[in-house]
């Protein structure tokens, strides 16, 4: 009798949560050859429109190896509603250049009501900074990094974003 050792298997590309109008991600499974499954699936792709607000939702890469043996792997996502702020803005610059490998510092603030008025960062806002090496719509933008809370100037949240290429 053999006994063959189950594949080691994972999968990459998939964000711990989304916005339910993110951009769709895809996903990478290792060893190649493999399916993914679970809500918001479609091929190798997680759709969190298609996953719609809630979870946690389990994603699975399957693999079977040429032994006949099978393994998993998997991680959960969650979905959360975009809501709208009333006023957000990127102060400074105004523009910049990022070389392979190296980075830039971006500024900007934001302020919804009910929820920057408080002192220090405001409880349930997340700001993404996004980034495109075109000038078009930020709506089709793939590149976006979360911002930190900076300062606090009256009922603003100032934001800082630091990116690495």
């Amino acid at each position: 009798m053999t006994i063959n050792p189950l594949p080691t298997v994972s999968f990459s590309g998939l964000s711990a949560s989304y916005c339910a109008t993110g951009i769709p991600a895809t996903l990478v499974g290792s060893p190649a050859g493999g399916t993914f499954s679970g809500t918001g699936i479609s091929g190798d792709t997680f759709d969190p429109a298609a996953a719609g607000v809630g979870g946690p939702y389990t994603i699975t890469y399957t693999y079977t190896n040429g032994n006949g043996c099978t393994n998993t792997s998997t991680q959960d996502v969650s979905v959360t509603a975009s809501v709208s702020v009333d006023y957000a803005n990127l102060q400074w610059p105004p523009n910049g250049t990022i070389c392979e490998g190296g980075s830039h510092t971006a500024y900007g603030q934001v302020y919804e009501a009910g929820v920057t008025e408080a002192g220090g960062q405001g409880a349930g806002i997340l700001v993404e900074i996004g980034y495109n090496s075109s000038n078009t719509n930020p709506n089709t933008w793939t590149n976006w990094q979360t911002a930190t809370f900076n300062v606090q100037v009256w009922k603003q949240r100032r934001i800082h974003g630091y990116f690495r290429r």
